[in-house]
């Protein structure tokens, strides 16, 4: 039981902590333990993953508001830039559509 408890403790962990995919990971845990030792493994991992982030807060609390604005904004204004230089069509040359339509016998 306690193997299980901390197998479940890892992987929800690190499934909270490098994205959201708690269905994901609790569907695959659950077909290979039982009930109890991994909702205690969930309940664990996502009080230390609350803990973490209430830390996060707090921490970023003290720094001035106006490094927050800024950063926020370069944040904000480098997605865009960015979204923009992606958004702009690609032109394919048209010798490279019709050299891989024909074959060569």
């Amino acid at each position: 039981m306690l193997h299980a408890f901390w197998v479940t403790y890892a992987a929800v962990f690190a499934a909270e902590i490098l994205g959201d995919k708690f269905l994901y990971t609790t569907g695959i845990l659950s077909t290979r333990y039982r009930t109890s030792p991994m909702m205690i493994g969930i309940a664990v991992a996502f009080m230390a993953k609350m803990a973490v982030a209430v830390a996060i807060g707090d921490a970023l609390a003290t720094v001035p508001r106006l490094v927050i604005a800024v950063v926020t904004m370069a944040g904000m204004i480098g997605i865009a830039f960015r979204f923009w230089r992606n958004s702009e069509p690609h032109q394919a040359s048209p010798s490279a559509h019709s050299n891989s339509a024909s074959i060569d016998p």
